[in-house]
């Protein structure tokens, strides 16, 4: 796809122009790159409860 219009190939694909650079813009920021961090990808919220969890148990704890 080298030498191609970003709008072109969302086209192909049936994306939105704006959606590919918003991915090329993360991309290049280093956004995405935790996802090749080989760690598992967790939901927010199961970690905002999981920190108020531990909130909770150092409240009990002292």
């Amino acid at each position: 796809m080298a030498g191609q219009s970003i709008s072109s190939v969302a086209r192909r694909y049936g994306l939105s122009a704006s959606m590919l650079f918003h991915w090329r813009r993360l991309a290049e920021e280093g956004s995405m790159s935790s996802l090749g961090a080989d760690e598992a990808v967790v939901p927010e919220s199961e970690v905002k409860r999981l920190q108020a969890q531990v909130r909770e148990l150092e409240r009990l704890l002292g």
